[in-house]
């Protein structure tokens, strides 16, 4: 897989963890707490990919629209226009530079990731991962019998639910993270999280 399309997957990874999260951990209330004031946002982001020697190799500028549970829609403005769009139960990967769609499952997708806890709020999958607290960013860092590209997450959320930082690390020591600016707790109509097909459009149905 190239670096931009990994870098793809890392991010809606992240949404789809932001919007969908029920937990027993005895220790974590507070993270719990801030995901659960999570129910509908938009947001600008700036991102910045990092390679595993430390050097800057891409950065970029877009949107983000979340509504809970599951659905969300990532718009990458710059440098290479994309989107990820998801209605809770399919996935599209959109380029529209070469009109091409590629379809999958959620659940092909989000298998063995921290991130499907924001999105879908299923807090138990959390279960599986080691959580830290510093300030009001949470730390997540899978147990060594999980199957995750990710080597940690970690999620700056405030006490309001909002979230001003997003950054994962993959195992190949890429460095992916996202800040939030403009954030707005408005509601979002399930049109927005629909993908719309068109004539010369090319699709890869992968489901």
């Amino acid at each position: 897989m190239n670096i931009r399309k990994n870098f793809y997957i890392i991010c809606f990874y992240i949404l789809f963890l932001l919007v969908n999260t029920t937990t027993s951990f005895a220790n974590d209330f507070t993270f719990k707490d801030r995901i659960n004031k999570i129910n509908s946002f938009c947001s600008n982001f700036k991102q910045i990919v990092i390679d595993a020697s430390g050097v800057q190799i891409q950065k970029g500028i877009g949107k983000i629209l979340v509504k809970t549970p599951g659905k969300f829609k990532w718009h990458l403005l710059f440098p290479h226009e994309n989107e990820i769009i998801s209605d809770g139960n399919i996935v599209w990967f959109y380029d529209p530079l070469i009109h091409h769609v590629s379809i999958f499952s959620i659940k092909d997708i989000m298998d063995h990731t921290p991130f499907i806890v924001f999105t879908h709020k299923h807090f138990s999958l959390l279960n599986d991962y080691k959580i830290i607290k510093n300030g009001d960013c949470f730390v997540l860092t899978p147990k060594v019998n999980i199957n995750t590209i990710i080597k940690y997450c970690s999620i700056c959320i405030d006490k309001y639910g909002v979230i001003r930082k997003i950054e994962s690390m993959e195992k190949n020591m890429f460095k992916n993270i996202i800040y939030l600016y403009n954030y707005r707790k408005i509601s979002l109509n399930n049109n927005n999280f629909k993908f719309k097909t068109f004539s010369d459009l090319s699709i890869d149905d992968q489901r």
